[in-house]
């Protein structure tokens, strides 16, 4: 499939990407989410630069990221204990 090319403003500035028709949606989405942080903490921080809040928004996405790593994470072990105690019970009934 042919890459288009779409517009994302953050922070009152314009970028143009390229990219697949089926990942247009979730970059406008992450355009839309990272600008709303951002007004956000404009809001909260009044006296920092925009350098300053994008780094907080950085730092607050990526942290958001990380906690769903390690909640993923805890959900493979739970699967993985959940196997093995499975074939636990059915060496222990004889299966």
């Amino acid at each position: 499939m042919e890459k288009q090319a779409i517009n994302i403003v953050i922070g009152g500035r314009s970028y143009k990407f390229q990219v697949q028709p089926e990942t247009e949606s979730r970059v406008r989405d992450a355009g839309k989410r990272i600008e709303k942080k951002l007004n956000t903490y404009l809001k909260k921080y009044e006296n920092k630069d925009m350098q300053d809040i994008l780094s907080i928004v950085l730092l607050d996405t990526m942290a958001g990221l990380i906690a769903l790593e390690e909640k993923d994470e805890i959900s493979d072990v739970c699967r993985q204990l959940q196997d093995l105690d499975k074939k636990l019970e059915g060496y222990i009934s004889g299966r």
